[in-house]
């Protein structure tokens, strides 16, 4: 479906509506439709491997870039059979997208507020096809192969998450703040601490609900970790792994990392309350479970469902 072909409010309702009841997250109904704008279905794709959400608050050129470097991965995995599948999420921005973004998207919702990234990441979520989400940032360049490196992570171990790398995009001196951007070269178990290059099983991710929608800023990969080890408790099942990287900076300035640092440090607060245990989850995480080994893969533990 093109723009000039974009369903009607009422349309765009009843299809959200379908999405979310095939979800599962039928408690979530007047949420979402309360927050839709407008919902455009460019195309659709039969069988993906990866369905990718992106959200974006301000798109500029730097969203631009990084749909253009998933049509060119769009293409390469193509000649192996492997379809991307892109949902782009509108998340409240005051123009709205540019049309030269719309064509790198399969699915494209406007959203009429900002509802914070995890809100927006959740229904972004629910129109996806494939047996492995994949969320990533719209302001951090890809390397060429980061899809590809994401479904190889899926296809050798029996893993519900992969958080990859971030390098800087810049020689900006505010990266020096970003350590755990980059772990070393050898996946290892490891909870998510960077959601926005971060791949997990479809349907491990709809069975928890997905991203804490109470969170508006950071910590959300954290808190989504402590509910799959709940639900799961297979620590050595949520990985590190050094394949697929994106450029992303840090903070672009002195206020922005104020800002993020207190935002961060609110989500921080609220995670702790709903997980009394946090601080010793993670102590275990980084001192036993990172020792652990990563399970392989076997033709029993396919990615399109989960093993336990």
């Amino acid at each position: 479906m093109s723009p000039d072909k974009a369903g009607t409010p009422d349309q765009s309702t009843t299809i959200l509506s379908q999405m979310i009841h095939a979800t599962g997250w039928r408690d979530r109904q007047s949420s979402y439709v309360q927050a839709l704008d407008s919902l455009i279905c460019m195309s659709a794709i039969r069988k993906p491997a990866i369905s990718v959400v992106i959200i974006s608050w301000q798109p500029d050129e730097r969203a631009l870039q990084t749909l253009l470097s998933l049509e060119a991965q769009r293409r390469t995995l193509s000649d192996t059979g492997q379809q991307i599948e892109v949902i782009l999420v509108d998340n409240g921005s005051s123009n709205g997208f540019a049309p030269e973004l719309y064509p790198h998207a399969d699915t494209v919702l406007r959203l009429k507020t900002n509802t914070g990234a995890y809100f927006a990441r959740n229904i972004g979520s629910i129109f996806a096809h494939a047996p492995i989400l994949l969320f990533l940032e719209d302001d951090g360049l890809p390397e060429p192969d980061l899809v590809a490196a994401h479904l190889q992570d899926h296809a050798r171990f029996d893993i519900l998450m992969a958080r990859g790398v971030y390098r800087p995009r810049t020689d900006s001196p505010l990266n020096r703040f970003a350590g755990h951007y980059y772990l070393g070269d050898n996946p290892f178990p490891r909870y998510c601490d960077l959601e926005g290059n971060v791949s997990i099983l479809t349907a491990a991710f709809r069975e928890v609900g997905g991203w804490d929608e109470a969170i508006f800023f950071g910590h959300g990969g954290v808190e989504l970790s402590c509910r799959l080890l709940d639900r799961y408790g297979q620590p050595e099942r949520m990985i590190y792994t050094p394949g697929p990287v994106l450029h992303h900076d840090y903070s672009s300035s002195e206020q922005h990392l104020t800002m993020k640092r207190e935002r961060q440090a609110k989500s921080r607060a609220y995670v702790e309350s709903k997980h009394p245990e946090l601080d010793r989850i993670l102590d275990t995480w980084n001192r036993e479970y990172k020792q652990l080994q990563i399970p392989l893969r076997t033709p029993a533990t396919s990615p399109a469902g989960v093993s336990r």
